[in-house]
């Protein structure tokens, strides 16, 4: 990854982060398991309460380009 890469990155606007992140967490879990909301790319997670689920779909979140970081909503 280039400095512009990175930077390109983290200059990702939080809308089209959360679609990104929304689509691949409805692949991973199927649509509506999962709500993602995204504010200055930090990703709060909502759903499943399964300790395994949330750490699968905390991985699929972060892998997304842009997020700067996750958690889950309690």
């Amino acid at each position: 990854m280039t400095y512009r890469d990175l930077v390109h990155a983290l200059a990702r606007d939080d809308a089209l982060i959360a679609v990104d992140v929304q689509r691949r967490l409805d692949l991973y879990g199927g649509a509506a398991q999962w709500t993602a909301s995204v504010q200055g790319g930090g990703v709060t997670l909502r759903g499943r309460r399964d300790p395994a689920d949330r750490s699968v779909a905390l991985r699929v979140a972060e892998s997304v380009l842009g997020v700067t970081s996750c958690r889950f909503d309690e």
